[in-house]
Parts: C-alpha cells; sequence; structure tokens
C-alpha cells in the first residue's frame, strides 16, 4: 500500500509500453494485417503475458439456430499467450452480469463515502471472475491487458492481491 512503490511500478509499466510501441508494425497494427500468434509471442518479453478480451457466443448449437440472425454475443472470452507461443481461450462469464459487477464496483471506487473493506471485497470478486480464472497458476511479471466493453473501466494493476494490489 506504499504509494511510491504503486507509483514507480506504474511508471515502469508505462515505460514497457513506451519501449513497445515503435515494434507495433512488426504487429501489423499499423499496417492494417492481423498479427499472427507467432508474432504477438515474438512481440513480447520472455517475462510478458498477453491477455486479450473479447465478446463472443458460446458454443451452445440452440443459441445457433435463431431463425437466420447473428446470435449477439452474451459471453466475455479471454484470448492469453505468452513467449512461448501456447494460445489459450478462457471463457470469463456472460457479459450482461459480469459489467454489472464491474459498473458497481466502478462507482464505489469513484465515491469517497464508500467503506474500504466492501471496496476491497468488491475488487477481490471482479478479480477472481475476470483475472485469476485466465492467468490460473501462472505468475506472469510483465502483463499487457486488452479490456473490452466494461473491462475498460478495471485497472489491472489496481485490483486486490493477497497482501495488496497485484502491481505490487
Amino acid at each position: 500500500n506504499d504509494p511510491a512503490r504503486i507509483e514507480n511500478l506504474q511508471q515502469q509499466a508505462e515505460a514497457t509500453e513506451r519501449a513497445l510501441w515503435p515494434h507495433g508494425t512488426r504487429l501489423g497494427g499499423i499496417t492494417g494485417e492481423a498479427p499472427t500468434v507467432v508474432s504477438l509471442a515474438n512481440a513480447l518479453p520472455d517475462d510478458g503475458t498477453l491477455i486479450a478480451y473479447t465478446e463472443g457466443v458460446a458454443p451452445d448449437p440452440a443459441r445457433l439456430l435463431t431463425a437466420g440472425d447473428k446470435p449477439a454475443p452474451e459471453d466475455w472470452y479471454a484470448f492469453e499467450i505468452d513467449r512461448r507461443g501456447s494460445p489459450r481461450l478462457v471463457r470469463v462469464g456472460n457479459i450482461k452480469a459480469l459489467s454489472a459487477q464491474i459498473h458497481a464496483w466502478y462507482l464505489d471506487l469513484r465515491s469517497p463515502a464508500s467503506d474500504p473493506e466492501r471496496l476491497r471485497a468488491d475488487g477481490l470478486a471482479v478479480r477472481r471472475t475476470v483475472f485469476d480464472p485466465v492467468v490460473a497458476d501462472r505468475h506472469p511479471a510483465r502483463l499487457f491487458v486488452i479490456p473490452d466493453g466494461e473491462l475498460y473501466r478495471v485497472n489491472f494493476a489496481a485490483l486486490p492481491g493477497r497482501k495488496g494490489y497485484l502491481i505490487e
């Protein structure tokens, strides 16, 4: 909970983002070409992991048969890859339910009258739902997160950890 340490860690994270930025063209970000799994893995630092959240439709045949209509995304998924290049896709949960949970936590974060213990408990619940299943038993030193939807409100570095925050 040391503000100077958190500031230092945040500066390190921003420096890493700036160092990766020039390599964006190598990944196809500026050219408009979709990057390959191999190019994504090769662009990561040795101790880095990329997590990209996206909307999707669960592989339920009943939901796919909707009289020709394209099914609307109902679930969030996380694509995770590290330097070794073994991608994983993890279903995170229902978009509406998770969005409501995240939005409520976000509103409490913005309120000076919020109870710190409740904020921590709600933050832990968000972390356990949208982050823990994705990283599973891995402990990446550097994490690059591409959120989707309401997940843009989540500062993953500031999610509660076991003793402090994930960034610590």
